[in-house]
């Protein structure tokens, strides 16, 4: 077995197929067949579940994917610390609300780190978790519920979320609401994937709520310039609106019989390797997140 042979793995996961790996890897598609084969003989496990021309990552895979990323980020650590260049990179994952607007903070003190470089992925939660599984991403924050027994999970934040209306419209009389209230309003919902869409359809089945779902977009900022138009109502993260009630553009409301707080979580592959330099950055992205909270409200 050789760092050659744990590379090629790593395309393939990444890939999600043979083809695909062979043609970012310059190789021919036997050649990456054969060293998957090989490594399956050294360490006696199928390495990949196969469907015909289908394969997707086995569980014993999944055991060895943090373990080659590791080996192969140390290697070429290595290259760069014997050219002078002393740089860990880190290969960080936000879902849309983080990416937006918590992390203006924490990127401007680490665009001067001089000795860890890192590389930020933005997109909703589903795919970021496929990110993850994919070995594309190091680790990651995000809002939504992730699926994957493979993805070690933990807390790291808390969030909550209002119901808010253009500054237009007067419906809601009061700032506190019932949420019975809320049946038949027209309602701009975020795509499938959105953690905050998941959140909402299960408060929504729950509480037995039927709101008309009048558009769905793919961001809040979307979301928002509909609301302002008086389209419609949403419900969204707080903090991604404090700039336009401040400036009177937007209104918020407190539903009197729900609190949505939601949990923002912490994820990586099981196994993962937190080493000194990861540790120290998501320490300061943690800092650098209640920061930027308590600076916008």
């Amino acid at each position: 077995m050789t760092l050659r042979h744990l590379y090629i793995f790593l395309s393939v996961c990444q890939e999600g197929n043979m083809t695909k790996a062979s043609k970012k890897l310059f190789m021919t598609q036997p050649s990456v067949s054969q060293a998957i084969k090989e490594l399956e003989i050294f360490y006696q496990v199928n390495l990949f579940d196969r469907d015909g021309k289908r394969i997707s990552v086995s569980d014993a895979g999944y055991k060895l994917l943090p373990i080659a990323e590791n080996i192969i980020k140390n290697f070429e650590e290595s290259k760069e610390i014997m050219k002078g260049n002393n740089v860990y990179q880190i290969k960080l994952g936000a879902s849309a609300t983080i990416g937006t607007y918590l992390l203006d903070n924490f990127i401007s003190k680490t665009i001067n780190l001089k000795d860890v470089e890192i590389k930020y992925f933005v997109d909703n939660t589903l795919k970021i978790e496929e990110k993850i599984l994919k070995g594309i991403l190091d680790i990651a924050v995000v809002e939504g519920s992730i699926h994957s027994s493979k993805i070690n999970v933990s807390p790291f934040f808390e969030d909550e979320l209002v119901l808010i209306s253009s500054k237009k419209d007067n419906f809601f009389k009061n700032k506190k609401i019932e949420m019975i209230n809320l049946n038949g309003i027209n309602f701009v919902s975020r795509e499938d994937g959105s953690g905050t869409k998941e959140t909402l359809d299960s408060i929504f089945f729950n509480k037995n709520i039927s709101v008309k779902n009048i558009a769905t977009v793919n961001s809040i900022e979307a979301i928002k310039n509909l609301v302002i138009s008086n389209i419609g109502y949403s419900i969204v993260p707080k903090i991604s609106i404090l700039k336009e009630y401040r400036t009177g553009l937007l209104e918020y409301y407190e539903i009197e019989d729900l609190k949505i707080l939601r949990n923002f979580k912490l994820i990586s592959l099981k196994n993962k390797v937190i080493n000194t330099q990861l540790n120290s950055v998501l320490e300061l992205l943690k800092k650098s997140i209640i920061e930027e909270k308590e600076l916008k409200n």
